[in-house]
């Protein structure tokens, strides 16, 4: 697992770590698309399309952008930006920005998250 002093480690377990692992640097960005199965976590700057089987963290100071496709969770404790199909949790974090679109089975936003989005809950 990853962990960062003072922050929790991301929650998909050593099975999903271990069938992919993608992460996007501070200074890096990456545009297109991405698919696969596993975590992504985006500390730069994601755009494009997503199809992903697992967890896509974007952390404190990463954002996405004109972004499009489904995960299987989510944790925004930076800022997204797009059209996303979440098929499990989508967790907004203390200072995380949501705007765009969501459709997720279950949501989680706390009290500080700033959310500027059609929301939708899908059983």
């Amino acid at each position: 697992m990853i962990f960062k002093r003072g922050r929790r480690a991301p929650s998909a377990g050593p099975a999903a770590l271990g069938e992919g692992f993608v992460q996007i640097g501070k200074s890096a960005s990456l545009r297109g698309r991405l698919e696969g199965q596993g975590l992504v976590l985006v500390h730069g700057r994601l755009a494009g399309e997503l199809s992903l089987s697992g967890e896509l963290i974007v952390a404190a100071g990463g954002e996405t952008a004109e972004l499009n496709g489904a995960a299987d969770s989510l944790r925004v404790e930076g800022r997204v930006e797009g059209r996303l199909i979440i098929h499990g949790l989508a967790t907004i974090a203390s200072g995380g920005r949501l705007a765009g679109e969501l459709d997720a089975r279950k949501l989680d936003a706390a009290p500080d998250a700033t959310v500027s989005a059609n929301l939708r809950i899908v059983p």
